[in-house]
């Protein structure tokens, strides 16, 4: 009786798939490098906000007030005309005064985003049909702790705006790799092709994501600076030098205007 157990155990083994193993091999590559991308965008991204609050901690009050003296100056020495023939020079001072004063009150929050009619509609859609595949009361004992995981995921997506991970989610709970367990993935040939391919457009995606970071302004200055203490220290001084040598011409009725951009 053993022995044909063990016979028939055998010729199940054998009559796997032959591309499952490669299949594996690839899926689980690909998860070690979305991994490492992840990791690298996570840094990338943790660097340049700490550097944005040591940047409104440290210089926010002084360039602040640099803009509030220029303003002043502005209105003092370069009053508006009436054919408006200065009015680039009052939007751009404003907008420059405005948007610095958001960006040092509500420093670095996440806004949830801003959605047409249009993208509302097909979000909702999308969080309800996905809900519906998800919802813990909705699946099987084994697979209830993984479903409140997923829903939480889908919501907090859904509260954001975030219509792109909403439509990722639904589409994995549809193709029936979201909620499989991994045994099945691993097992499955057809899950297995749904998982890489949906893997790959994830590791795109990343990949495109950190090429966006890393042209950024913010970040390829601190890809330059070795040192934050003697740099923010160095545009402390530049700050108070200029701000320093305004006071003065303002004082003396000197109309020349000083560029901080």
């Amino acid at each position: 009786m053993i022995e044909e157990d063990l016979a028939l155990s055998s010729d199940i083994v054998t009559c796997e798939d032959a591309a499952l193993p490669g299949l594996r091999i690839e899926l689980l590559t690909l998860e070690r490098n979305i991994q490492e991308l992840a990791n690298a965008k996570a840094e990338y991204l943790s660097m340049i906000h700490t550097f944005n609050e040591e940047c409104n901690r440290r210089l926010g009050e002084l360039i602040k007030k640099l803009v509030k003296l220029r303003e002043e100056r502005l209105f003092m020495f370069e009053p508006k005309s009436p054919d408006s023939s200065n009015d680039d020079a009052y939007e751009k001072l404003t907008n420059a005064s405005e948007s610095f004063g958001k960006q040092h009150d509500e420093i670095f929050s996440q806004p949830i985003a801003e959605l047409k009619a249009r993208d509302r509609a097909e979000i909702r859609k999308n969080y309800r049909l996905a809900g519906r595949l998800c919802h813990p009361d909705t699946v099987g004992e084994g697979k209830k702790k993984k479903a409140e995981e997923i829903f939480k995921t889908l919501s907090t997506a859904y509260a954001k705006g975030d219509q792109e991970a909403v439509k990722k989610i639904l589409e994995a709970l549809q193709n029936g790799e979201c909620l499989a367990s991994n045994f099945e993935v691993m097992n499955d040939k057809a899950l297995l092709k749904k998982k890489i391919d949906s893997l790959k457009t994830e590791k795109v995606h990343i990949e495109n994501e950190l090429e966006r970071i890393e042209k950024d302004k913010i970040f390829q200055l601190l890809s330059h600076i070795n040192d934050w203490d003697e740099y923010f220290e160095r545009k402390k001084e530049e700050l108070e030098s200029q701000i320093h040598l305004l006071l003065i011409r303002s004082a003396i009725g000197d109309p020349e205007r000083i560029s901080f951009y």
